[in-house]
């Protein structure tokens, strides 16, 4: 995920299906990388990515600007332009009702609908959560019982697999951008990076 001075947003998430896993896959993080570092329209770089999405394994893929935000996937009905509102999204499709983008969503409805400024560690709160889902709500990707349990909680940790980063972007209507990341390592927390900023001049 990531953000420009100029105000251009790209946020991709793999979609989580063993049964379809190319060989060679292209890199699915440097759509994010070439989205920022083009200027050209939304559109336009889409054609590209729609062109070769065959390519890749699954992806759900977030581009933005000052005046629109795009949903598309390779595994899904395509390309959704999103209107204002609270959208959730894992690793299926947008708004895919699994229990941890349910349980997430709900909270951020709730830290939203609070008056006054928003505390940016509240968001953390939310993407920290370790709690599982109830086996009766699990949804089954093909990885066994297991794993859809440690995969079910926002926040998974494991000896061999687990959350790299929790991220949040805040954009306010002036143009203010905070971004602030939690990375972590197998003994815990390894850092943060945080960056305030004001969007360049159009």
């Amino acid at each position: 995920m990531g953000i420009t001075r100029s105000g251009r947003f790209a946020a991709v998430t793999n979609f989580r299906d063993s049964s379809d896993l190319r060989v060679h896959p292209r890199s699915r993080g440097l759509m994010v990388k070439d989205f920022l570092t083009s200027d050209d329209p939304i559109q336009a770089f889409l054609e590209r990515i729609i062109s070769r999405q065959g390519e890749y394994n699954g992806f759900n893929l977030l581009l933005g600007d000052r005046s629109s935000l795009v949903y598309h996937s390779n595994r899904g009905t395509g390309t959704r332009i999103l209107e204002p509102g609270l959208y959730g999204l894992s690793n299926h499709l947008l708004d895919t009702p699994w229990p941890k983008v349910v349980r997430a969503r709900r909270a951020l409805a709730e830290i939203l609908d609070e008056p006054g400024p928003v505390d940016i560690e509240t968001f953390f709160e939310i993407l920290h959560d370790r709690t599982p889902a109830p086996d009766r709500e699990l949804p089954d990707t093909g990885f066994g019982l297991q794993w859809e349990r440690v995969l079910s909680s926002p926040f998974i940790v494991t000896p061999a697999y687990g959350t790299r980063a929790s991220t949040v972007l805040l954009l306010h209507k002036a143009g203010r951008v905070n971004l602030k990341e939690r990375s972590f390592g197998k003994s815990g927390d390894s850092g943060v990076t945080h960056h305030e900023f004001a969007l360049s001049e159009t």
